[in-house]
């Protein structure tokens, strides 16, 4: 498999569309590469992306009890594709639930696979069947599974990791990488007017936001700075961000570019859990990328990625974030100092440009037939 010339065929088993992060980041930026390296790639989500946004954002049960059996229905339409491919890529998980017997499908194809993973999916597995008789359903240790029987696994940080250490036969570290072509560098601060502070995310982290309410606003009195919201919805944003003249637009990759070009500060709020010291701190990565100065809590990775005052800072409590942010809205040599500083960081450590031949050097030695 080693020669270029020969064709090999992976079949990528996302979680979600192409659209959304984890598809986007930890899949089709690489792609490129792969078909560079004479690699041919399908890539199989489980439903249509217009599909998944439409039922995704209903409400009601039926309207979920229809998400879910879209979905079982075309992972098994998609796990039929199989045959016609060397190897598999599942990314994430096979479903949004874990359901008996889906997993026992992909081991059943004989075909080798990889597994890669930025979340600690292996820790909380995603079901809801608590209810008799549908818990007889659940398959809580299908992530654990799939990893025990991945040729490769690929974890997005060292706590990942460690995690699954010993329960896999190689487990690999590759972080969620920013692919500097697609982010130009930003025009440089501006001299007047408000002070834009961004936060970028999904509902799912509406919580964290809301808890930044507080200083926000008191910022806002203060010095009359700005908050935008980049996100899917508005449901469950503090009402109160509204009377600051907060400002809310809807996610699309456009939208993203627009929001990351005109923001000064970016700002990840995050909880001190389990769940979050398992991130792999991309939103601050992003910020970053773009030569945003980032405001972060300090929690799992991101104490790694950022150092405080350098290439961006770190803020654990209230008083930390009023504070640290006031620096950077009243500091605009500092904003630029810190954004330039968080920019080279990417370049030199989170590049797409850098771990991409390893990510596809891993493909490459899970298609090996000598692998074990």
């Amino acid at each position: 498999m080693a020669n270029r010339d020969v064709k090999l065929r992976v079949l990528f088993l996302t979680k979600y569309p192409v659209s959304k992060p984890s598809t986007r980041f930890r899949v089709m930026q690489y792609l490129p590469y792969l078909e560079t390296a004479g690699i041919r790639c399908t890539v199989a989500p489980p439903m249509p992306e217009s599909l998944y946004n439409r039922l995704y954002r209903g409400r009601g049960i039926v309207t979920r009890l229809l998400f879910h059996l879209a979905e079982i229905v075309g992972r098994m339409l998609s796990l039929l594709r199989v045959f016609n491919h060397d190897i598999i890529f599942v990314q994430k998980g096979l479903l949004s639930l874990p359901i008996k017997g889906i997993d026992v499908l992909l081991m059943m194809t004989g075909k080798p696979f990889i597994y890669d993973f930025d979340d600690a999916v292996h820790l909380f597995p995603a079901s809801s069947f608590v209810k008799f008789p549908l818990h007889v359903l659940d398959n809580p240790n299908e992530v654990i599974r799939i990893i025990r029987r991945a040729r490769v696994v690929i974890a997005g940080n060292r706590f990942l990791e460690r995690d699954v250490t010993g329960r896999a036969r190689r487990v690999t570290v590759i972080p969620t990488c920013v692919d500097l072509r697609q982010v130009p560098l930003r025009p440089p601060c501006r001299q007047n007017g408000p002070v834009t502070i961004l936060w970028s995310g999904n509902r799912s982290g509406y919580d964290e936001l809301n808890r930044c309410f507080s200083f926000l606003r008191q910022l806002w009195m203060t010095h009359r700075s700005r908050v935008m919201i980049l996100s899917d919805t508005h449901e469950g944003i503090h009402p109160g961000f509204w009377d600051i003249d907060a400002g809310f637009i809807p996610w699309s990759v456009e939208n993203e570019r627009k929001a990351f070009q005109t923001a000064d500060i970016g700002i990840m709020y995050l909880y001190d859990t389990l769940w979050n010291r398992r991130k792999c701190a991309f939103k601050a990565l992003l910020y970053m990328a773009n030569g945003i100065p980032a405001v972060v809590s300090p929690v799992g990775i991101a104490t790694d990625i950022v150092r405080d005052g350098e290439n961006g800072l770190l803020a654990a409590d209230d008083a930390e974030w009023f504070g640290k942010i006031e620096r950077l809205v009243c500091d605009r040599d500092l904003r630029e100092r810190i954004g330039a500083a968080g920019r080279t960081t990417v370049e030199r450590d989170f590049s797409l440009e850098r771990w991409a031949p390893l990510w596809v050097g891993q493909v490459r030695q899970a298609a090996r037939r000598d692998h074990d």
